[in-house]
C-alpha cells in the first residue's frame, strides 16, 4: 500500500503520484484475474489444518480490533481510514479498539486482552517476507516481518477463538487472508493479491464497515466495498507507445473474499 494525498475516500485527488496500483499489461491483467479467483474452504477439507470449534462474539456484539501498522515511507493515511471505520461503527453496538504501530508482541498482547472477533489490518505486507510490523516500541525506523503462517498461528492463539472475519487491507495481504482461513483461524477473510492505491484502500474500509452497520451480510458488505475501491482505480487506458494498457476496473482484481 502506498501513500496518497486524497483528502476524502470518495473524493480522491487525481494528482496522486504514489500508488499501490502499478501499471500492468493485458497479459498481467489476465494473470491477476486468475490469481484473484476466490477460494472456498469447507470444513473437513484436506486443506484445513485445524478448524476452531469456538466462534468469538456474535455479529450483534462485534469486537473490532483495528491494527494500524504505518511502516510505509512516505506514511500511509491510515489514521484517516481508522477515523472513517470508527465513525462507521459508532452508532452500532460494536466495540472498537485500535492498536497503533505495534510490535508483534504488543499486537498479541492486545489481542489477548481485547479478544476481538473481527480484525482489520491496515499497513503493508511483503509478498516474500510477510506482515510488516515495528521491531521495537516507539521506534519509527526499525521494522520486522512475520511470515503469514506465524502471524496467523500467534493471533489465533492470542484470541483463543475463531475470528468471524479478518480484513487485510494491505498490498499483497491476500496470502495472509488465505492462511487465516486455511488454518481455521477465521471464518472469512479479505485480502488484496497485488497493489492498490491508499485512497482505494480507505474507500474499501469505510464502505465495508458502514454497510455492516446496516442489516447486511459480510459478503454483501464486501461486494459493495470492493466496488467502491475499484471506482478509485483508473479505467484501462491504451499506451500507444508500448501497446499495453494501464489500470483496470474489475473489483475482483483489487480484493478477494475467502471463507471456509
Amino acid at each position: 500500500r502506498a501513500a496518497t494525498n486524497a483528502p476524502d475516500a470518495h473524493n480522491p485527488d487525481t494528482s496522486d503520484t504514489c500508488k499501490r496500483h502499478k501499471s500492468v499489461t493485458k497479459q498481467a491483467i489476465r494473470e491477476r484475474r486468475h490469481i484473484a479467483t476466490p477460494f472456498t474452504y469447507k470444513a473437513g477439507s484436506s486443506v484445513i489444518v485445524s478448524v476452531c470449534t469456538t466462534m468469538a462474539a456474535p455479529a450483534s456484539g462485534d469486537r473490532l480490533l483495528f491494527v494500524c501498522s504505518n511502516t510505509f515511507d512516505p506514511p500511509l493515511d491510515i489514521e484517516r481510514e481508522q477515523q472513517l471505520v470508527a465513525l462507521a461503527v459508532e452508532s452500532t453496538d460494536t466495540m472498537f479498539e485500535t492498536v497503533q504501530n505495534p510490535t508483534f508482541a504488543a499486537l498479541q498482547a492486545k489481542a489477548r486482552a481485547f479478544r476481538p472477533n473481527v480484525v482489520h489490518f491496515a499497513g503493508h505486507v511483503d509478498p516474500a517476507l510477510g506482515v510488516r510490523l515495528f521491531a521495537a516500541e516507539m521506534d519509527g525506523t526499525e521494522y520486522a516481518h512475520v511470515s503469514a503462517a506465524d502471524f496467523v498461528t500467534n493471533i489465533r492463539n492470542a484470541v483463543g477463538a475463531c475470528l468471524r472475519c479478518v480484513v487485510l487491507n494491505a498490498c499483497f495481504g491476500d496470502n495472509v487472508a488465505v492462511e487465516f482461513v486455511r488454518q481455521g483461524a477465521a471464518a472469512s477473510a479479505v485480502g488484496i493479491p497485488e497493489t492498490i492505491s491508499d485512497s482505494a484502500a480507505i474507500a474499501f474500509g469505510q464502505v465495508f464497515w458502514s454497510t455492516r452497520a446496516a442489516p447486511s451480510s459480510l459478503h454483501s458488505s464486501f461486494e459493495q466495498a470492493a466496488a467502491a475501491a475499484t471506482a478509485m482505480v483508473p479505467e484501462p487506458e491504451a499506451d500507444h507507445a508500448t501497446g499495453t494498457e494501464t489500470g483496470h476496473n474489475d473489483a475482483d482484481h483489487c480484493y478477494v473474499w475467502h471463507q471456509r
